[in-house]
C-alpha cells in the first residue's frame, strides 16, 4: 500500500512538472533594424526601429552581461537583437514605444 501511494505521488509530481514546463514557452524573438533617438536633447530616448517599421524601447535582460551603453555604442550599424518583447502596458506611456519594449538578452551586428 505504501509503495503504490509513493508511486502515485511521484507520478503526480512528474506530471505537474511536465505540465508547468510545457506552459512556460520560450518567448525569445529576434528583430533586425537600427537604433534611433527620439525627442530633443537633453531628454532623448533611444529606441530600436525594426526593418518592418516597428519601434521598441530597449531594456537589458537582468540575467545578461550586456549593458545598454554597449548596445547603444552600435548606433548606425544594422543590428539583430534577441530578447523578449513586452507589449505596451499603458496608453499613457512614452509615445515612441507604440510596439512595446524589447528586453535584450543578446545582439549581433548584421551588416
Amino acid at each position: 500500500m505504501k509503495k503504490s501511494t509513493f508511486a502515485i505521488a511521484v507520478l503526480s509530481i512528474i506530471s505537474a512538472g511536465l505540465l508547468f514546463t510545457s506552459m512556460a514557452s520560450n518567448k525569445l524573438t529576434s528583430v533586425k533594424g537600427q537604433i534611433n533617438y527620439y525627442g530633443n536633447a537633453p531628454v532623448e530616448t533611444p529606441a530600436f526601429k525594426t526593418d518592418d517599421g516597428k519601434i521598441y524601447l530597449m531594456e537589458i535582460d537582468k540575467a545578461s552581461k550586456l549593458t545598454l551603453d554597449e548596445v547603444l555604442s552600435h548606433q548606425g550599424s544594422h543590428l539583430e537583437l534577441t530578447g523578449e518583447i513586452e507589449p505596451e502596458e499603458s496608453e499613457l506611456a512614452f509615445p515612441i514605444s507604440q510596439d512595446g519594449t524589447i528586453v535584450i538578452s543578446s545582439y549581433k551586428i548584421t551588416k
